[in-house]
């Protein structure tokens, strides 16, 4: 399995945020073909260490190559343009999960 993850800072204006993800962005990314499962988190507080993300997205993939086709499709490309907006909050990473 495949998890590709955003973590969001915290945007200047959150409420200006969070209309814009929750109404534009998301939508989006569900389109995404062989997306299994999502979950979008938003931090309340950090317990230990340095702040944490104001937003995380977990988006997972059966497979590697499934992530790969899913970003190649229409919809997979239609959210990585639409993702450009954020793209000075936000980082994403992809890993392998580990069974």
């Amino acid at each position: 399995m495949v998890r590709m993850t955003a973590l969001y800072r915290r945007p200047e204006d959150p409420e200006a945020f969070e209309r814009a993800y929750f109404d534009e962005h998301l939508p989006l990314v569900r389109r995404v073909p062989g997306l299994e499962r999502i979950e979008v988190a938003r931090q309340r507080r950090t317990l230990m260490g340095q702040e944490g993300p104001y937003l995380v997205c977990d988006m997972y993939f059966p497979s590697m190559e499934a992530f790969k086709q899913a970003m190649a499709s229409a919809e997979g490309q239609a959210m990585a343009r639409d993702a450009q907006r954020f793209s000075d909050i936000v980082t994403v990473i992809l890993a392998e999960v580990v069974p």
